[in-house]
């Protein structure tokens, strides 16, 4: 586990006389219509091109592991002093439990229960929130488990299920990878190092050192590549009236027009650059920094990235992202201590779960 240094009073913020506020709402509360409709409208609210824009890019930020050179005192003393990594870690046991199992995550639940009390009206933190980080296939699975049955409310009321914000920010360079491989980036790679092998999926530092060298280097076409996108698109609309006329009169024409996979390929292009890369990158350096709001909209942004993205494992962090923002904006509203702690508490994740006191 990792024992933060954060003063922050765990206690049952009230809703009403003798009623609380849970850990977890009720799924109307959680899933309520203006909630989603406001983050949706947020989500649709975001410029494709991103690029001059982004924090990484005004940073220029070039540190791999990501993270920016301090602006300010309070950002150099946050920076110094951050919680990743060992700093804070209080190795507690090894539990022989499976936790990617239903009766693993049960057993292992359980067993933070006794710690922390959870749940428990005769634990000596009755009344008090507690903490439980998780991966995203944890996370997931924790939560069908806490919303599926009745005899777990208790436990909603006490426990914040806190998603690792780590875990998207890996995948979703594997994510990229498979989207624009074969595309640009195999090519781009193999230009610059023919003799070696590219994996599946690169390691992370692998990666990310290749998608800033991209990200550097992009300024210097980013004229051409833009020229090059209204050329082909010129050419593609004026074929697709010619086309139309012709069919007008009567007369054979192409089933196909020649130019839209060329302006379809060159728009992809673009994309990877002006948004792809820099919701990636935004979302690496805002992680570690001060500055929850801008790293909330970033988190946004992953979000839409892994929508926009087709691949399975994709599809698991759409769900699980969308569901942690909105848990995000239910703690926000309601003061939930959380959210107070100038952004939601990380805590380190131990085979996919951690706890805290």
């Amino acid at each position: 586990m990792k024992k933060l240094p954060l003063n922050k009073d765990m206690s049952w913020i009230p809703k009403a006389p003798e009623i609380y506020f849970p850990a977890l709402p009720s799924l109307p509360d959680l899933l309520r219509r203006v909630v989603i409709d406001n983050l949706f409208a947020e989500l649709a609210s975001f410029e494709r091109l991103q690029f001059d824009a982004s924090f990484a890019v005004i940073r220029h930020v070039t540190r791999i592991p990501l993270k920016p050179s301090p602006a300010t005192p309070e950002e150099k003393f946050h920076l110094q002093n951050s919680c990743d990594g060992l700093r804070y870690l209080h190795a507690v046991e090894i539990y022989p439990d499976n936790v990617t199992s239903s009766e693993g995550l049960i057993a292992v639940l359980h067993r933070l229960q006794l710690l922390e009390g959870f749940g428990s009206t005769d634990h000596q933190r009755a009344g008090s929130y507690s903490l439980l980080h998780a991966d995203v296939a944890i996370f997931w699975q924790a939560l069908r488990l806490l919303y599926c049955y009745s005899g777990m409310a208790p436990l909603r009321q006490d426990l914040f299920l806190a998603l690792g914000f780590w875990h998207p920010y890996l995948y979703a360079h594997i994510a990229i990878w498979n989207e624009f491989r074969h595309t640009f980036l195999a090519p781009a790679f193999f230009l610059l190092f023919p003799n070696q092998t590219l994996m599946r999926r690169p390691r992370l530092s692998h990666s990310s050192k290749f998608f800033t060298w991209l990200r550097l280097a992009y300024p210097q076409i980013r004229a051409l590549l833009s020229a090059s996108l209204y050329e082909i698109q010129m050419k593609m609309m004026t074929s697709e009236l010619d086309r139309t006329r012709a069919i007008r009169l009567g007369q054979v024409t192409e089933k196909m027009n020649r130019y839209r996979s060329a302006y379809i390929h060159l728009l992809n292009l673009q994309t990877l650059f002006e948004f792809c890369l820099p919701a990636i990158q935004d979302y690496g350096s805002l992680l570690k920094n001060n500055d929850f709001l801008s790293f909330n909209v970033s988190f946004h942004n992953l979000l839409l990235l892994f929508i926009l993205c087709r691949n399975k494992g994709s599809h698991d962090y759409q769900r699980t992202m969308f569901v942690f923002a909105l848990l995000l904006r239910y703690w926000e509203e309601n003061g939930l201590p959380l959210w107070i702690c100038s952004g939601p508490i990380t805590l380190c994740s131990l085979k996919g779960v951690a706890r805290s006191r």
